[in-house]
This record gives C-alpha cells, structure tokens and sequence, in this order.
C-alpha cells in the first residue's frame, strides 16, 4: 500500500463537523487550545478534522485508513467519533456514522462505539437503554411531529400532564428547549418542530416547591468512576441549565447516592469518558441523559479544580488506546 505512515508522536484524530460557522470556530478555539494541551501531556498530539479528511482503502488483506492523504499506522493514532446532531449538523449525520465504523471496521482505535452515539444522542433512547441500571427517570414521549393525532393519548398513556418541557429527541447545549404549560402551547411548538419533520420528546417540567431549586447536576466519570460533579443552575428567568445558554456553574463534591448511580451507568456503557447528568430538586435526583463527549468548554473549563479533570479524561483516553494497541 501506498503512502507515508503518520510518526510519533501519537496522533488523536478528533472529528468536528465542517460546517460549524466560523464564528463558532473561532469561540471554540479557547476550548481546543484546552484539549491539546491535555492530549500532549500524556504524548498524544491532537488533530481537529472533518470526515472530508479521510479516506477509507477496504481490501480483504490490507485495510488502511488515510487522514489528509497521509496512510495512518493503528498503532501511532486513535480515533474520537462523537457524532454531533445539532441542526447546522443534519447534513453530516449519516456520513459521520458511516465513516466512523468503516474506521473501527479497518482496525484502528475507535474511543467511542458506534452504537453508543446512537444510544446518547437520542434522549428517549438513552433513557430505556439504562433502565436496567437505573429507573429513576422522569416520564417520557418520544413522538414524530408529521401527525398528532394521538397526542392526546399518548400523553396520557405516558402519565404525563402539564406543564411540560419540549425538546428535540437528539439535539444538546439546550437548544430548542421549550416549556408549554397547556395542550394549545404543547402543539404550536410541535406544529413548528414538525416544519424540520423532528421527533420530539415531551417530559413533566420539574416545579421546585418550598423554596427548593432546580438543578442539573454533571458527575464526569473517568474510566467508570466519579472524578467529579458539576452543578448547573438557570439563569434568572431561564429555560435551561446549560452554561453556554446562559446558565450558571460551579464545581461541587459529587453526592454519594448519585455517584454510586452515575458509576453504575459508567460501567454498563463502558467508555472512557462519560458525563452522567441529574435533574435535581432538593434532594431527589432524576437520571436527564449522558453526554459520551461531556464538552468542558470556555466557561466551565475556568472552574477550580477542572484542569485536573481534563487531564484525567485525556489520560483514560492514552490508557484506553495503549490497553487496545496491546490486545491487537
């Protein structure tokens, strides 16, 4: 086969959508400044490319994988596969999908399973994927938007009533999360999701009582183990915890009961890195979804304490790698 192999230092391929807006591009910069130097303090160099950058060579004896016109060594490199289902992302779905099996399929490092991008990104999915582990969940409706003539019913059916929180099945960082508090709200945002033919997941809306507050809670797990909780808070007025629509954040010590449950998911999905996140009101936590890419972005990248995470999430990825390269 033709071509020059990739040379040390390791190589960690990171795909990243090509069409994000440059905009994006740019603000995200301060966060892959982050990652690289995390990467390389545990020898890995960190490259940023898109699924146009590679090339697959499937033949029965010698399968090769090439990155940029340059045949990669499975030995020297590793692949992070996240597939990203954001709106600006549709368009890419499939091929991302498509390209990160073949890779895996052609004997190379894979950090994420295929079907774990399936089982996290969809919400509805994730959910009955862990029930076996974990059934403290809030009722769920996973529902096309094309008809809804049985909306009705299958609220009912779901137990749910209103008011309730509206959010598309796969999508993340908050966005197009909604709250509608009767049946005439519940339909306009479905009739508008339906123009974009999305499924949609309809849940309770968690009302804290008492003085209580709502909060989501992020347990970061590092090769099954709690490292660490991030408690996320709306902002005054706001919909959605996430701290890049606005919300507020802190670092705090994971609580018992919900580490033990986000190590439990840990070990079922059997991931290098994970992010386990809680609604939580009060003392009571409901299991919300787990992030296999739990982004540590500008905001939350400057909390004390989370540079040590980032490098024990970058070190589980070395270790993964270096276990895989032995088993070969």
């Amino acid at each position: 086969m033709s071509g020059t192999p990739v040379q040390d230092p390791r190589r960690l391929f990171w795909f990243w959508p090509e069409r994000a807006r440059l905009h994006t591009m740019l603000g995200d910069e301060a966060v892959w400044a982050g990652y690289r130097k995390a990467a390389a303090s545990v020898g890995l160099q960190l490259d940023v490319i898109s699924v146009d950058d590679v090339d697959v060579v499937a033949t029965p004896r010698d399968p090769a994988v090439f990155v940029r016109g340059q045949r990669v060594d499975p030995e020297q490199a590793l692949f992070h596969g996240k597939l990203y289902t954001w709106p600006m992302f549709a368009p890419d779905v499939w091929r991302s999908l498509a390209t990160f099996e073949a890779i895996r399929a052609a004997g190379y490092c894979t950090l994420i399973r295929s079907e774990l991008n399936l089982i996290s990104n969809d919400k509805a999915a994730t959910l009955l994927h862990l029930r076996g582990v974990d059934e403290q969940w809030l009722p769920t409706l996973s529902l096309p938007t094309r008809g809804l003539t049985r909306l009705r019913v299958r609220l009912r059916e779901a137990g749910i009533g209103y008011p309730v929180v509206v959010k598309p099945a796969s999508w993340g960082s908050g966005m197009g999360v909604v709250t509608a508090r009767d049946e005439g709200e519940l339909l306009t945002a479905l009739r508008l999701s339906s123009a974009a033919e999305l499924t949609m997941v309809v849940q309770p809306l968690l009302v804290p009582a008492g003085g209580a507050e709502l909060a989501d809670l992020r347990l970061y797990c590092v090769d099954g183990q709690v490292v660490g909780a991030l408690r996320r808070t709306p902002a005054e007025g706001g919909t959605v915890a996430n701290v890049t629509a606005g919300g507020n954040g802190e670092l705090i010590e994971p609580p018992a009961d919900l580490a033990h449950r986000a190590e439990a998911v840990a070990r079922l999905l059997d991931t290098p890195w994970l992010g386990v996140d809680f609604l939580c009101v009060g003392d009571v936590g409901q299991l919300s979804e787990v992030e296999i890419d739990a982004c540590i972005g500008p905001v939350t990248s400057c909390l004390p304490g989370m540079d040590d995470i980032l490098a024990r999430r970058f070190q589980a990825y070395r270790d993964r790698f270096d276990r895989w390269t032995a088993d070969r």
